[in-house]
């Protein structure tokens, strides 16, 4: 199927259930379903949702985990011309306060009482209603009763520019922005994604990132439906389950962040699993270790290794590196995807030379139109250059000679020792090599005392492998024999686990 000849993902959607309605479209625990079954469902749900919101497009933010529940509020929401707001857990009430004000979306679903933050937050707003997948009490009704009626929704016209999906930007203390994606902005990124990841008709698909995340909602629903396949979802962060349901359900593509294919990769009895119908493994959202990669390529020979990259601002994965490059150069991003039209420039906004560090732009194509309720907004990132318009990320990355970009960390990362730039990225990857250490943060802090001249130094937080006895005294060896002096860090703390977000990124702020 051709991605030019649909204009909506609802078409995906209706095209799927028109010429293969038996094909198996979902499974989520032990409910299966087709298309055909699935539609039937997404219509009731559908039609719920227009007469709850009284609009025939809604507005519906979902603070869920991964579930089929999850899955049926996507497509209905499509179905009308309705718009999904996914909801980040691990946000404080008064960011989702702010984002309910900004929004003001018609209906909010919540799994059960422990999503207290969400309920807190709506309190403020009288005019969104409730509903809740597991009892909470009798003023918030169920959720499941609405997948179950008998009525069909009121057709709605669909425009390629209308509104789909309204993504924040991640982030768990201050109210995100939220980039807003469009119908065509979608259909742009399911051939970005068939392209990348190499979709093929007959994969099936396991949904394991967030559904809150862009992979989830940007690429794995819309991509499945435009090829009629599959999404097995799960909630499972955990190697065991996963692998089970990998040789259960015969998987074969299996994106996912690094951090749990860390896990798989130290599981000492991946040879009792049947993971041989699996020939894709997609990372994205965070660092991923080169030695980690190794070992990928070592316990899963037969698969391809992509490491892709995007942001929530831009309408696709822009970066993807596969094949024998992956092997080659585990620790790059990769090349552009076609139509994607990144720039790397230095501080003067001029383009930078290859193997030189600079940020990291998208061209204004390749970026959504504004974010929701803050006009104005994206526009403070946008720069021109040669008379082009250039949308800033503020990560930095190289570009060498041979186009493989290679990311080097946030442009607010940056630490500054004695006037001398120092790429937390860089240093990272470096402490990384070890074979003792299982992850690794490095941030800057204030220099004090007799070295307060140097304005900041470099602190690398490690967490040790099991049974390791690394020490700071072996990690600086380390670091001395493949850094220059400069950027060996200055101090070393030994952690059991690194702060994540769901979406599986570090969150520095919260390192000391």
């Amino acid at each position: 199927m051709l991605t030019d000849d649909f204009k909506t993902t609802r078409e995906f959607w209706d095209h799927a259930v028109r010429t293969t309605p038996s094909n198996h479209a979902v499974t989520y625990l032990d409910q299966r379903l087709n298309y055909q079954e699935a539609d039937a469902i997404c219509n009731n749900l559908a039609a719920e949702l227009q007469d709850i919101a009284g609009n025939l497009r809604p507005i519906v933010a979902v603070c869920l985990p991964n579930s089929i529940d999850y899955f049926f509020i996507y497509w209905a929401l499509v179905k009308v011309g309705g718009i999904i707001v996914p909801v980040n857990p691990w946000l404080k009430a008064d960011s989702l306060d702010t984002i309910f004000q900004t929004v003001k979306p018609n209906i909010l679903v919540v799994q059960n009482a422990n999503d207290a933050e969400a309920l807190q937050a709506v309190k403020n707003h009288g005019e969104i209603k409730v509903y809740s997948v597991e009892p909470i009490s009798d003023a918030i009704p169920p959720f499941k009763p609405l997948l179950e009626s008998d009525k069909l929704p009121s057709h709605v016209d669909l425009a390629p520019e209308d509104p789909s999906i309204i993504m924040h930007t991640s982030g768990t203390t201050a109210a995100p922005k939220g980039a807003v994606m469009r119908h065509n902005d979608l259909i742009f990124n399911v051939m970005t994604t068939i392209t990348a990841q190499g979709f093929r008709p007959g994969d099936i698909h396991l949904l394991v990132n967030p559904m809150f995340h862009c992979t989830a909602l940007y690429s794995s629903l819309p991509a499945a439906a435009a090829q009629s396949t599959p999404v097995i979802i799960t909630a499972e962060t955990q190697p065991d389950p996963l692998l089970n349901l990998i040789q259960k359900e015969k998987i074969t593509t299996f994106l996912t962040v690094p951090s749990i294919l860390q896990r798989i990769v130290a599981l000492p009895n991946l040879d009792q699993f049947d993971i041989s119908s699996l020939r894709v493994i997609g990372y994205a959202g965070s660092f991923m270790p080169v030695k980690t990669v190794r070992q990928l390529q070592e316990k899963f020979p037969g698969c391809e290794l992509h490491n892709f990259f995007g942001l929530t601002e831009t309408i696709s994965a822009t970066h993807v590196l596969d094949g024998e490059a992956s092997l080659l150069r585990p620790d790059s991003i990769g090349k552009p995807l076609p139509f994607v039209y990144p720039l790397v420039v230095d501080d003067d906004l001029r383009p930078c030379p290859p193997n030189q560090v600079g940020e990291l732009l998208f061209a204004r194509q390749n970026v959504i139109q504004g974010y929701w309720g803050k006009p104005g907004k994206l526009e403070e990132a946008l720069v021109e250059i040669d008379g082009k318009m250039y949308f800033r990320t503020g990560d930095l990355a190289c570009v060498d000679e041979e186009g493989f970009a290679f990311i080097k960390g946030r442009k607010k990362d940056m630490i500054i020792v004695g006037g001398e730039n120092v790429f937390a990225a860089e240093v990272e990857a470096a402490i990384l090599l070890l074979d003792e250490v299982k992850e690794a943060a490095v941030k800057g802090i204030p220099a004090t005392g007799i070295r307060e001249s140097l304005g900041e130094l470099i602190k690398a937080y490690v967490i040790p492998e099991p049974n390791s006895n690394i020490t700071e005294a072996a990690i600086r060896r380390h670091c001395h024999k493949i850094l220059p002096s400069y950027k060996i860090p200055h101090v070393i703390q030994f952690l059991d686990e690194l702060p994540r977000n769901p979406a599986g990124k570090v969150q520095k702020n919260l390192l000391d």
